[in-house]
């Protein structure tokens, strides 16, 4: 879950995320491999977590906002 001030710019990327993961469910399970596997090998440093992660939802969100300006 996020919490964002109105008009954050950051908005629009997570809701274009979300909608895109739902849309492609491949991409989505995916994705939640991905985030299981570096659970179970980072269980308490959410840091490299993130940083393990970074690079794979750079590329999903450019793909996302890609597919909805498609739209």
């Amino acid at each position: 879950m996020h919490a964002f001030q109105v008009g954050n710019p950051h908005i629009l990327r997570h809701l274009c995320f979300r909608d895109y993961l739902i849309t492609h469910p491949a991409i989505a399970e995916k994705y939640g491999a991905l985030k299981l596997q570096l659970a179970k090998r980072y269980p308490n440093n959410r840091r490299a977590y993130v940083q393990a992660k970074e690079a794979y939802v750079k590329k999903l969100e450019q793909q996302a906002l890609q597919w909805v300006n498609r739209l």
